[in-house]
C-alpha cells in the first residue's frame, strides 16, 4: 500500500500520458448536462473533478453513486460510468439505464464487463491500469475525468498544465508531506475523527474519510458543511469500485 501511495505522482504523470492518446469519438453536443456514476475509489475521481471545475463548466456537473441515474437524462446527456474493476453491479445498472434513454456514454474502466460493454457496443472509453486497489488509483480515473469534460467541450484545456505542477510539487515536498501525514496521524490515535468541510472541498473530505474507513477501518461521521449538524455513516461506508 504504501508504495502505491508514494507513486501518487508518477501516476499523475502517467495519467496524463493514457489522456493524451485516447481515442474518443467526435464529441457532438452540445450537452445540458453531464452526470458521472461511479462508487467508492472509482466514483470520487468525478466528484473531486466536479467540483474542480464547478466555475468553468458549461453545464451542470453531478455525481450519482446508486443503481439509478436522475430522471432528466436523455439524448443531451454526457454520461462518463467509472468502475475500476469494471464489475461494480451499481454502475453497470446506470450504464445500461444511460444507453436506455440515449445519452452519451464513456466508460473509464481497466476491464472487466464494462470495458467488454463498451467495446461490443462501440461506446466511447479509457482504460487504465488495473490489478491494484480503486482507492489508490485515484490519479488515473481522476485525471480521465477532465480529459472526457474537455472532449465534449464542458471545459477547457488548463488542466493539463495544472495536473503537471501538482505533480512535481507533490514529488518536491513528499518528505514534508510525509512528515505532515505522520504528525497528523499521532494526533487521532485513540480519538473519534469528526470531518467538516467548507462546500467547495467537501469532495476532498470524502476522499479523507473514504481512506480512513478503508484503510484504518475507522468509521467517521459524514463530511458536513460547517453549518451543518454532523450526521453518523453507516458502518464503513460503501465498498469500493
Amino acid at each position: 500500500m504504501q508504495h502505491l501511495i508514494e507513486a501518487f505522482p508518477k501516476q499523475l504523470k502517467e495519467a496524463l500520458e493514457i489522456g493524451r492518446k485516447a481515442q474518443l469519438k467526435a464529441p457532438g453536443g452540445p450537452y445540458s448536462n453531464v452526470v458521472v456514476t461511479g462508487l467508492g475509489g472509482s466514483g470520487i475521481g468525478g466528484r473531486i473533478a466536479a467540483q474542480l471545475v464547478h466555475k468553468e463548466a458549461k453545464c451542470p456537473i453531478e455525481v450519482y453513486n446508486n443503481y439509478y441515474l436522475p430522471g432528466y437524462v436523455n439524448h443531451k446527456s454526457l454520461v462518463i460510468a467509472c468502475s475500476y474493476s469494471g464489475n461494480t453491479e451499481e454502475t453497470l445498472a446506470a450504464m445500461e439505464q444511460a444507453l436506455a434513454k440515449g445519452a452519451r456514454v464513456v466508460a473509464i474502466t481497466s476491464g472487466g464487463t464494462m470495458l467488454d460493454i463498451a467495446k461490443a457496443k462501440g461506446l466511447d472509453h479509457i482504460v487504465i491500469p488495473g490489478g491494484n486497489p480503486p482507492r489508490t488509483m485515484l490519479a488515473y480515473s481522476l485525471v480521465q475525468q477532465f480529459y472526457v469534460l474537455h472532449h465534449f467541450g464542458i471545459i477547457g484545456d488548463g488542466f493539463e498544465g495544472a495536473i503537471k505542477t501538482a505533480a512535481n510539487m507533490l514529488d518536491h515536498e513528499k518528505e514534508d508531506i510525509k512528515k505532515a501525514a505522520m504528525d497528523l496521524t499521532e494526533k487521532l490515535v485513540g480519538k473519534r475523527l469528526v470531518i467538516y468541510s467548507e462546500a467547495n472541498t467537501e469532495a476532498v473530505s470524502i476522499r479523507f474519510r473514504q481512506q480512513v474507513n478503508e484503510n484504518s477501518k475507522e468509521p467517521l461521521l459524514a463530511p458536513r458543511h460547517p453549518r451543518d449538524e454532523p450526521q453518523r455513516t453507516g458502518g464503513l461506508g460503501r465498498r469500493q469500485g
